[in-house]
């Protein structure tokens, strides 16, 4: 009887020994980028629980582009009094890998979250969200973390990124009495959240979380936090081991490896060789990195895509790509080959660029899991946003595009994302999908593009400390300018054997022209590249603005608005969110949208936040002299506007208008016939503070501008 008890308890600690997947194997995986070049051991699907919109349910059905993504449940529970809402409900062996949220609302996030492990009736982990997901409890930052620092705490992207693996099932559930069961999003507590998690095989071993469990791994969890955080910023161009070349137009430079191993770093660095025409924006996206492994070539990227600066210098450090001020470029991925890797510059600017470039060369033994890294980049070129939109309407007028389709058998490490807005308004309202091996719906269905890269609210401000998201910057976020995203994934990779197809839903709030140009990172076996078509997850391009290749990198980069909307003026009306809005002195410009009263195309531009004597200036061009021309101006009025005046060309324009309502429309002033220059006219606002003394806010709104012209001279 006694051996047969100490064989049973010997059985159960080899098992518990022997687990396949622990949080200390999770742990050192995540923080190796050599194995993400390695197809996965034990395998596992990547999958995701979300709060998007459940109204989506097919690709071309009414409710496709749904947009109420917020406390959408898997169902409600009811237990010892409480009420338990269930985001995430697992059966089977499994880990979550990444856990986003945000909120909004009556007291956002002040509820308990509990993670129930395995079955038990007693949560492994209870707490608010702010304390589990980003305020530490679990684990230290950057594992633990909300982005951006610089913004209110509640409205950050909260991210956990600390693996809580479990044997047998995990359910994640919330409690709040400020939740609304029905019409979610009208009053009450908003919730938002995407989780992560690994599917392993039945019968794979897994050592579930629990606090034993994470005190045992408390030390490897702050060396890994550490390594993560990148507490020492790395060399770039080791004195005698860079190369230096300048290239003329066309021209390319090669460096070639040989033999069994794997490219460990890249660095380059792109600067003015001395030519009066040199212009280092269009370098970062004309001067092209070019990879082949083993004869194959497998990275086609505009430099500045590739490092995730897109077309200007853009500052950060992440675990695999690193910007410094000066202009230094570095990768870190991990790039095996069996045979040997050519790397090449090719320079497709108009004006010759000189070139600093190293690589490092590591150990790799190539073996039947290894794999080639891949990079594949595009631009949709004058992406036409699809005009305004509303909740109400599910999203009518927006569409998908597609980042990557990749055939074979690999793992999706992650993207970056470079565009120019041309609104002053979010662009970024749309959802990633993502198809694994031919799937009919999704396995991955988000709920807004700033939340896919891990922040949250559609947030300007810039955050460079993470190793696996960052925004270097985000000025084109709520205003006309340019906007660079970054997500790499670790423990998060998404594995495929036959197809991924990554689309994502252009889903701005008003009219926008974007130039929107995705670079997306993955690794594939060799010799699994399938032909075979998938025709119903096959991606026609609905915009007719799709580029790549050699004509995307040559077009000219995007540096100001007018580039994308000249504001040129003619008869008739022009909406004025189609002017260039040149300068303002305090405040911000919005292109609102009208709930509750009608303007000519859906919206209006609200210049809000200024106070009296603050000035906004709003420049136009006319292709004429244009004299005697009937002015006529569609103006907002409501309860939060205010008196101003204006100026044309210098000259006083009009009376002072007084723009509050107890209701608001749309009224319209004719300013009688005026004289316009051939080229630049502007408009002077100035804001004459409130209309009374009890009114909090002086907006300024504007609907249209119709010209009517009598003589040309």
């Amino acid at each position: 009887m006694k051996r047969v008890l100490f064989l049973s308890i010997l059985s159960l600690v080899t098992l518990y020994g022997r687990c396949q997947v622990t949080m200390e194997s999770l742990l050192k995986e995540m923080a190796s980028a050599e194995s993400l070049a390695k197809f996965p051991s034990p395998e596992f699907k990547l999958l995701q629980f979300s709060s998007y919109d459940r109204m989506s349910v097919a690709a071309g059905e009414p409710g496709w582009f749904a947009n109420f993504d917020l406390s959408n449940f898997l169902r409600v529970e009811r237990r010892e009094g409480r009420r338990e809402f269930v985001l995430f409900d697992h059966q089977g062996p499994g880990a979550i890998v990444r856990f986003w949220m945000t909120f909004a609302g009556i007291h956002p996030g002040e509820g308990v979250m509990r993670i129930y492990i395995d079955g038990s009736e007693i949560p492994a982990v209870q707490g608010s969200p702010f304390e589990l997901i980003s305020g530490g409890k679990l684990a230290p930052e950057p594992l633990s973390s909300s982005v951006p620092k610089s913004y209110r705490y509640d409205r950050r992207g909260h991210n956990l990124y600390l693996p809580i693996p479990y044997s047998l099932s995990c359910k994640i559930t919330y409690e709040s009495e400020f939740v609304k069961e029905e019409n979610a999003g009208f009053g009450g507590e908003n919730v938002y959240y995407n989780i992560n998690y690994r599917e392993y095989p039945a019968g794979t071993e897994v050592e579930s979380f629990c606090d034993k469990v994470l005190k045992k791994n408390s030390e490897q969890i702050k060396s890994v936090a550490q390594k993560l955080a990148g507490a020492v910023e790395r060399q770039v161009f080791t004195a005698g081991l860079s190369k230096s070349k300048v290239l003329e137009r066309g021209e390319c430079y090669s460096e070639s490896l040989t033999g069994e191993g794997a490219i460990g770093q890249i660095s380059i660095k792109v600067e003015n060789p001395g030519s009066e025409d040199f212009n280092l924006n269009q370098a970062l996206r004309s001067v092209v990195l070019e990879i082949s492994f083993d004869g194959v070539k497998r990275v086609w990227s505009p430099v500045g895509d590739f490092f995730g600066t897109g077309y200007k210098i853009s500052p950060h450090r992440t675990f695999f790509t690193q910007v410094s001020e000066d202009g230094s470029m570095t990768s870190l991925w991990v790039m095996p080959f069996r045979e040997g890797a050519d790397v090449t510059i090719r320079n497709l600017a108009g004006f010759p660029v000189k070139m600093i470039l190293e690589i490092s060369k590591i150990e790799w033994k190539w073996n039947d899991r290894s794999m080639h890294f891949g990079a594949s980049w595009r631009e949709y070129h004058r992406l036409d946003a699809g005009g305004v939109k509303s909740n109400a309407d599910l999203g009518e007028g927006a569409y998908d595009i597609n980042y990557v389709t990749l055939k074979g058998k690999g793992i999706y490490v992650g993207d970056a994302l470079t565009l120019f807005n041309s609104a002053y308004a979010w662009w970024g309202e749309g959802d990633e999908k993502i198809y694994v091996d031919g799937e009919s719906f999704p396995s991955h269905f988000g709920t807004g593009t700033e939340d896919y890269y891990g922040y949250a609210w559609c947030r300007p401000e810039k955050f460079t400390d993470h190793p696996f998201i960052s925004q270097p910057d985000g000025s084109g976020n709520l205003e006309a300018g340019y906007t660079v995203n970054l997500r790499y994934r670790s423990l998060d990779k998404i594995p495929f054997k036959e197809s991924l197809v990554l689309n994502m839903e252009v889903w701005s709030w008003t009219d926008a022209i974007l130039n929107y140009s995705p670079v997306t990172f993955y690794y594939q076996l060799p010799d699994h590249i399938l032909y075979k078509k998938y025709s119903s997850r096959e991606f026609t391009d609905p915009t007719g603005s799709l580029l790549s290749g050699e004509e995307g990198a040559t077009k000219k980069v995007v540096t100001d608005r007018l580039e994308l909307v000249p504001a040129i003026v003619r008869e008739g009306r022009s909406e004025f969110d189609q002017l260039d809005f040149h300068y303002r002195s305090a405040g911000r410009v919005s292109f609102d949208r009208s709930v509750g009263f009608n303007t000519s195309n859906k919206a209006f531009v609200n210049w809000s936040g200024a106070s009296a004597g603050d000035t906004l200036v709003v420049r136009f061009y006319t292709n004429e002299n244009l004299k005697e021309g009937a002015i006529k101006i569609g103006f907002i009025k409501g309860a939060n506007f205010g008196r101003f005046r204006i100026l044309l060309n210098g000259k006083p324009f009009g009376d002072t208008f007084d723009g509050s309502s107890d209701t608001q429309f749309v009224t319209e002033v004719d300013f009688g016939r005026q004289t316009l220059n051939k080229g630049k006219n502007q408009f002077i606002f100035i804001n004459l503070g409130p209309s009374h003394s009890d009114q909090k806010n002086s907006f300024v709104g504007i609907d249209y501008i119709y010209f009517s012209a009598k003589t040309f001279f």
